[in-house]
């Protein structure tokens, strides 16, 4: 799923999609650069690009930023149960009152 080098995490392409990460309107601290984005969370901040058939987080906080972007977790295996949280929440948002 993913691999950790020195001050870098490299994620496969298919298990981190970084524009939906990073653009669905939940996170609010990051920027887009020339080659990528750049993140900040609390103390902390990394520099995201694509290369290849990979995603490259580099960061000073390579533990942090495995547990921020939930990368020990299978989503495919959640994406369903995802799925329908999600949408009882518009249902639920979305009814009169």
């Amino acid at each position: 799923m993913y691999k950790t080098e020195s001050g870098r995490i490299i994620v496969d392409r298919t298990n981190l999609d970084v524009k939906a990460t990073l653009e669905c309107g939940q996170l609010f601290r990051y920027e887009k650069t020339a080659d990528g984005y750049e993140v900040k969370s609390g103390a902390h901040s990394c520099k995201i690009y694509e290369a290849d058939n990979s995603v490259i987080i580099e960061t000073a906080a390579v533990d942090y930023f495995v547990n921020f972007f939930n990368l020990d977790r299978d989503v495919n295996r959640t994406n369903i149960l995802h799925f329908f949280i999600i949408c009882a929440i518009f249902i639920f948002q979305t009814r009169p009152n």
